[in-house]
């Protein structure tokens, strides 16, 4: 039974990630950065990506200030952000990613489970081959 309460933590902890990225992706909408302020430089394989503070505008009117992730050229006022109240990204794209590709990791690891206890539940019940 311990032995599974890491997994199931670990899985808990994925589904929550992932509920709040596509959370991001379904709350969000286009806007238009009214300033940048502290940038910082990030990437890499073990580096958080880069980011600035700022404030943006939505179509409507409201307005958002927080974090921006931003790509590889940054972000400039006047730029087009995809945002929500207090967060924004360059793009709705890295959200994308955070948002399927565990989804199919995780399909594909629930796959080759079903696919292993199927084969293994087959060798079981097939009788045994006299020589």
């Amino acid at each position: 039974m311990a032995a599974l309460l890491l997994p199931a933590a670990m899985v808990a902890w994925l589904v929550v990630w992932i509920v709040g990225n596509a959370q991001k992706l379904t709350a969000g909408e286009p806007a238009t950065m009214r300033s940048v302020t502290r940038c910082v430089e990030g990437g890499g394989q073990a580096l958080p990506p880069s980011a600035c503070s700022g404030s943006w505008v939505f179509p409507d009117g409201r307005t958002g200030v927080g974090d921006v992730t931003t790509g590889r050229n940054g972000v400039s006022v006047g730029d087009t952000v995809f945002a929500g109240e207090t967060w924004a990204y360059w793009s709705s794209a890295p959200l994308y990613r955070l948002v399927f590709i565990p989804i199919g990791a995780v399909g594909a690891g629930v796959l080759i489970a079903v696919v292993i206890r199927v084969a293994h539940r087959r060798k079981k019940r097939s009788p045994a081959r006299a020589s």
